[in-house]
Parts: structure tokens; sequence; C-alpha cells
């Protein structure tokens, strides 16, 4: 893991020295969308997001459910640096805080923090999609692996 992290740093930080100004960054102070994805613990997860930016600077909350064997509900505010690579195509780094809320487990309540790297597409002006890998580490002990596939309107 600690490999695929160094990876997606250098790339990040590579992308960013050859081309940090060619894209069109959305003027779009709030947008929001939905998400579906894979959580190594969580299963299948479905959510909503709210986004909030300023320049190339984006802030994202993220609220997910599982509705598998075991119910789970989980929230996020990641915070990206929008680099773009060409016109409508960005990618960012993730930082961010991370909370589950698991009522089957016997601890009720994670918490924790998320790092990681996502990529976005501007279809139009106002809608586009997203990939976004994250590592969770929560503070109670297990670690999860999520990848997540969204859509994006602007307001």
């Amino acid at each position: 893991m600690k490999r695929i992290l160094s990876i997606i740093v250098v790339a990040v930080i590579s992308i960013s020295a050859l081309s940090a100004q060619n894209a069109k960054l959305s003027d779009k102070f709030l947008t929001g969308g939905i998400h579906a994805g894979y959580g190594t613990n969580y299963h299948t997860l479905v959510g909503v997001h709210g986004d909030f930016s300023s320049n190339n600077f984006r802030g994202r909350l993220l609220v997910d459910a599982d509705f598998s064997s075991h119910f789970a509900f989980g929230a996020a505010l990641d915070f990206h640096y929008i680099i773009g690579v060409v016109d409508r195509l960005q990618v960012y780094p993730i930082v961010g805080a991370a909370a589950c809320i698991h009522p089957s487990w016997e601890r009720d309540l994670s918490l924790g923090v998320d790092l990681g790297a996502g990529i976005e597409f501007d279809l139009t002006r106002e809608w586009a999609i997203f990939y976004e890998t994250k590592y969770q580490l929560m503070l109670l002990g297990y670690r999860n692996y999520s990848n997540y596939v969204g859509v994006t309107f602007a307001f």
C-alpha cells in the first residue's frame, strides 16, 4: 500500500509540473451529485456528495450507505487540489477525515483519515464524471480501501 501511495504522489507532482494551467476549471462554487463504489470493509456503497470550490481547491462532503449483510453508514469530508491535465480533464490528490457508523459491530463508531487520488472529466459546463480511489485509515483499528465512480452537477 505504501508503494501505491508513493506512486500516486509522484504522478500528481509530475503532472502538476508539466501542465497545471491547461484545463478550464469550473467557476461554479457549489456542485452536488451521486456516486457508487466498492469498499473492502463495506462492500457496495451508494451515496450523495456536495462540493464547494474556490480556484483550484475543493472540499467534498460524501455520505454513503451500505445495504449488504451488515448495514453501515459513512461520511467523509475530503479536500482536493485540482490539477488540470488537458482541456476538461483534471486529477487531484485527496486528504480528508472519515466516519463510519456500523450498528451491528461491537464498536458503533469509527473515525479516521482519507488519503487517495481522483480523476474528473467535465462532460459539459454543468456535468462531470469522476473516479476516486481512497485508503481509509480508521483510528479504531481497521483499514478500508474504496473506489468510487460518480456524476456531479454544477448548480
